[in-house]
């Protein structure tokens, strides 16, 4: 049985809206369907809206099963007690809640007044308020001493039934109107002059790294061709590097660290280029953030070094490639990469 109605309000509209029943988890209203009338002091439906929607954790919304019965016509009762149990006791019959069940019957389209018998209006910090429905809505105890608090220290008012009560009207025991009060806000300049300041360090730091990455681009392309060509693009990627490092985005670093094995691949240091691709390809397959891209580049990479492997093996022999279509089938073919299986998911140690 419907024991407590709980409102949230500012001047304006209405916030927050909780049913509270014995043995029954809160029941939260649609406030998007209530209005708040001053001059009676009761809960009133939006104007064409039906009975009002409790709001569940789940997706299927219920509607509360406004039968005849649940109306009250009879005198509000006039006796307040709290229970060990938590239940706020009644002498009448006539102290029934707007609700008894919730279930899935049809939205009744009568128009519905909650009249409370008893209530009592509170004056608190929005702040607070927050933190107070938080801890009523999930904490029976503290609900249960919230309730006796405001029984011995503010105490509720006792309304007669002025208005003659019909089936528009529904009798609510006990209302609790909680009337925000928004602090004096003021501007933390603090807080912004640090916020301002990593703010454009973060900018400063992605317009430098978008230069060098296409400076180093430009200087890893001619590596290919010229040894010092390929030193400056790998003293670009140590500067990227150092940027990252202090963007702490460990995406950024990762792949300033493939830039610098592509560095000591083009110069022929193939067994530092090659612990480096494992190790970056390992962090990219456990990061939380599955980045397809950094992946990608661990595969090319590991492509371009089994063939540079390959091609120091043909120097060994004293062979090398006459057609560029014999490169491109050494390229192109897995049984030439090392250990047969560098075109798979997973990387292949590289033969010495």
């Amino acid at each position: 049985m419907a024991r407590i109605l709980i409102s949230v309000r500012s001047e304006d509209f209405l916030v927050d809206c909780y049913l509270f029943r014995h043995g029954h988890n809160p029941t939260q209203l649609d406030v998007s369907q209530l209005e708040y009338n001053k001059q009676t002091n009761c809960l009133h439906l939006v104007p064409n809206q039906t009975c009002p929607i409790a709001l569940s954790d789940s997706t299927e919304k219920y509607v509360f099963n406004c039968s005849p019965h649940l109306y009250s016509t009879a005198p509000t009762c006039s006796t307040f007690t709290l229970d060990n149990d938590d239940r706020i006791d009644d002498t009448s019959d006539c102290c029934r809640g707007i609700v008894d069940h919730v279930s899935k019957t049809p939205a009744v389209t009568a128009p519905t007044v909650m009249y409370p018998s008893r209530q009592t209006c509170l004056l608190l910090d929005s702040h607070l308020v927050s933190l107070l429905m938080d801890r009523v809505r999930f904490s029976p105890k503290f609900k249960k001493r919230f309730i006796k608090f405001v029984q011995s220290n503010i105490g509720f008012s006792h309304r007669p039934a002025n208005i003659i009560l019909d089936q528009s009207h529904t009798t609510v025991p006990y209302f609790i109107d909680i009337v925000l009060q928004y602090p004096k806000q003021y501007i933390d300049y603090s807080w912004y002059c640090k916020m301002q300041h990593l703010v454009e360090m973060k900018l400063r730091m992605d317009e430098a790294m978008a230069i060098l990455s296409t400076l180093g681009g430009g200087y890893s392309a001619l590596g290919e061709y010229y040894e010092n060509h390929s030193l400056e693009a790998f003293n670009i990627a140590v500067k990227q590097l150092q940027i990252a490092l202090k963007s702490t985005d460990p995406l950024s670093v990762s792949r300033c660290y493939l830039y610098i094995a592509l560095s000591l691949m083009q110069r022929g240091y193939l067994h530092c280029s090659r612990a480096i691709i494992r190790k970056q390809f390992l962090f990219a397959k456990s990061h939380v953030i599955q980045d397809g891209r950094l992946i990608a580049m661990c595969h090319g990479l590991w492509a371009k070094l089994g063939f540079l492997y390959h091609l120091r093996n043909l120097k060994k022999k004293g062979l090398q490639y006459s057609t560029d279509a014999e490169m491109d089938n050494v390229l192109y073919s897995p049984s030439t990469y090392p250990n047969q299986n560098c075109c798979n998911l997973q990387l292949a140690p590289c033969s010495s």
